[in-house]
């Protein structure tokens, strides 16, 4: 038998694992979501889809990855006992979170469809695949973003509120999807580059969201997030450390 202090322990991190594993879930549904609506508008358009999104799936869990120093060494200061000092963590974050988004966004843009016009794809499709690949990349700063704000609420013990706004970013997603890939706005746009549209949209919702929750969160000055941080090579090297072994593997 389990003592209760096991138990207790148990508990408690069934109480905070759910929630990452229901955001995380989250993180795939919308691909997949953008799939199912796609392939019921056009099996060529789904085609195109999938050849724009692999890539930036490839280059999103990476990312991901990169940032997870984020939630370290915020736990980190939290065990240490100093609080204060984990809004640096978060603005460092942000910072790396945007500088990964948009190197990695100006890389897909400039190699994406130039690459894919050289896989000698039937029926010109690598060529076809090209907006919607840049649109999808257009996505990702705002994204990472976003990981690096719920890194950080998970970090606090807070992990509900980053998996409710993914599963509510999934809903502007899908009504997004059935609005524009049958483009029944009449823009011109439709299938699987308005599906990207979609995503970009449903991504910078969930971004824009989370910044604003942190900011209005009752501790957020207790915790330094609007202190400006001081110089720390050392901790700025370590976060960045952590998150490449997790980005590489």
């Amino acid at each position: 038998m389990l003592s209760p202090a096991t138990r207790a322990a148990t508990r408690e991190l069934l109480t905070l694992a759910w929630p990452v594993v229901l955001a995380r879930i989250g993180i795939m549904t919308m691909g997949l979501t953008d799939a199912i609506v796609v392939g019921n508008y056009a099996s060529r358009e789904l085609a195109l889809h999938s050849l724009a999104w692999a890539p930036t799936s490839v280059v999103v869990t990476t990312a991901v990855g990169l940032l997870l120093g984020v939630q370290v060494m915020t736990a980190r200061l939290l065990g240490e006992g100093r609080p204060s000092e984990a809004g640096a963590v978060l603005r460092r974050g942000l910072v790396y979170a945007a500088q990964i988004g948009v190197a990695s966004m100006l890389a897909l843009i400039v190699i994406g469809p130039w690459a894919l016009e050289r896989l000698n794809l039937e029926d010109g499709l690598g060529t076809a695949a090209g907006p919607a690949l840049i649109v999808f990349s257009l996505s990702m700063p705002t994204y990472l973003v976003s990981v690096a704000c719920q890194f950080f609420l998970e970090a606090l013990g807070k992990p509900k509120p980053g998996m409710i706004a993914m599963w509510v970013a999934n809903g502007v997603n899908l009504a997004l999807n059935l609005l524009l890939v049958p483009d029944l706005l009449g823009i011109g746009v439709a299938g699987a580059e308005a599906s990207a549209w979609a995503t970009f949209w449903a991504r910078a919702s969930l971004a824009i969201f989370l910044v604003i929750y942190i900011a209005r969160l009752p501790e957020a000055r207790a915790l330094g997030v609007f202190d400006k941080p001081r110089r720390d090579p050392v901790a700025a090297r370590q976060q960045v450390t952590i998150g490449l072994g997790s980005g590489s593997s």
